[in-house]
C-alpha cells in the first residue's frame, strides 16, 4: 500500500505555528460516536460582534466574486443554495467577509478556518499567493455551490490547485453521512482525510495529517499535483526538506 507523508517535517510541510493561551483556535470532529457528525470550532482573534446571516438560494446570482480583503477573483456558477454564515464586524463595500461558519439548504456544514502556517522550506517550494483564495472569502465561494462533505473538499481544492491559496488553513466540511479534514499546506497543494465514523479530533494551530493512501479515495484526497510537488522538492538539493 502506498503511502505519501502529508504533514511530516521530511516534506518541509510541517507546521512551525506556536499556540498561546490567548491566540489558539481550536478544531474538534467527531465522526459518528454517537451517530451524529459534530464539528466545532472556536475563534481566537478577538471579541468583537458577530452577524449571523441567511443568504437566500438564487438560480440567477453573480457569476464573479471578487474579494474586498485581498483582491481574490473566481468564477462562480449562477445557481446557489441558500446557506448560513457567520461574519465579522460590518460589511466591506456591501460584502460580508470572513463568513468563517455556516450550513447550507442540503445540511452540508463548512468551517473556515483553523490558521496555521508551514515553514520557510515549504513556502520556498510552493509559495503563498497574495491575492489567493483566503479565509476572508472562502465559505462564500464554496458553501452555496456544494452537496455533500467531499464536494466541499473537491471544490475549494480545485480553487486552491488553480488559483492559489493567500493562507495555510485547516477547513472542515460535514454533512448527515460523514466529516472531511482538510489542511492547505502551501500556494497549491492541499491534502484531506476523512474522519472515521468512531473515531474523533482536536485540532490546534497546526498541520495535524499525518500520511495519506491515495489509492483510497473513499478516505483521502489531496491536490493532483502533491506527489509530483513532493518528488520535485526531494530531488533539489537547494531546498533542505529535514527539519
Amino acid at each position: 500500500m502506498r503511502k505519501f507523508i502529508w504533514a511530516a517535517g521530511a516534506l518541509g510541510l510541517a507546521a512551525a505555528f506556536t499556540a498561546t493561551p490567548v491566540k489558539a483556535c481550536t478544531t474538534v470532529v467527531d465522526g459518528k460516536t454517537d451517530g451524529s457528525t459534530l464539528v466545532a470550532r472556536n475563534e481566537d482573534i478577538g471579541a468583537w460582534s458577530k452577524h449571523f446571516y441567511v443568504h437566500q438560494a438564487t438560480s440567477n446570482g453573480p457569476t464573479t466574486y471578487v474579494s474586498e480583503d485581498n483582491g481574490f477573483k473566481t468564477s462562480l456558477p449562477k445557481t446557489a443554495l441558500r446557506y448560513t454564515s457567520m461574519p465579522d464586524g460590518e460589511q466591506v463595500n456591501g460584502q460580508w467577509i470572513f463568513g468563517e461558519s455556516g450550513i447550507n439548504s442540503e445540511n452540508v456544514s463548512m468551517s473556515a478556518t483553523e490558521s496555521g502556517t508551514t515553514n520557510k522550506k515549504g513556502l520556498k517550494a510552493d509559495n503563498l499567493v497574495k491575492n489567493g483564495i483566503s479565509e476572508a472569502s472562502m465559505l462564500d465561494v464554496v458553501l452555496p455551490y456544494i452537496h455533500s462533505a467531499k464536494e466541499g473538499v473537491q471544490r475549494l481544492g480545485q480553487i486552491v490547485e488553480k488559483q492559489g491559496s493567500a493562507e495555510n488553513n485547516g477547513v472542515s466540511f460535514s454533512d448527515k453521512n460523514e466529516i472531511w479534514y482538510m489542511e492547505i499546506g502551501s500556494g497549491h497543494t492541499w491534502a484531506a482525510v476523512r474522519v472515521p465514523d468512531n473515531k474523533y479530533a482536536v485540532i490546534p494551530n497546526q498541520m495535524v495529517i499525518g500520511k495519506l493512501n491515495l489509492k483510497d479515495s473513499k478516505n483521502y484526497m489531496a491536490s493532483t499535483n502533491l506527489v509530483k510537488k513532493v518528488k520535485a522538492w526531494s530531488q533539489n538539493k537547494k531546498i533542505k526538506l529535514a527539519m
